[in-house]
């Protein structure tokens, strides 16, 4: 899930209980970014929440993102690997 994850890891440090918007994601990846690097990086978080909903490890409540229930994320990846290793 390249790419992805970070969506993820920014959604889980935010822990807001009403979910984050995609403005507030991206802002807070490009200042994680900028801090490793150095430089102002442009981060665009809109695809990294798209494939985290296609895999249904966030839920988008109107405009803003949250996470799922850990519970329910586990058993959806382990979904997920177990259909790549069988194709």
């Amino acid at each position: 899930m390249p790419g992805g994850d970070s969506g993820l890891l920014l959604l889980m440090r935010r822990n807001d209980p009403d979910g984050s918007t995609k403005q507030d994601l991206d802002c807070d990846a490009e200042k994680c970014l900028e801090q490793l690097t150095g430089t102002h990086v442009d981060f665009q978080v809109g695809a990294a929440l798209a494939k985290l909903e296609c895999y249904k490890l966030v839920e988008k409540v109107g405009e803003r993102f949250r996470t799922v229930v850990l519970q329910h994320g586990i058993e959806t990846m382990q979904r997920i690997c177990n259909d790549r290793i069988r194709a």
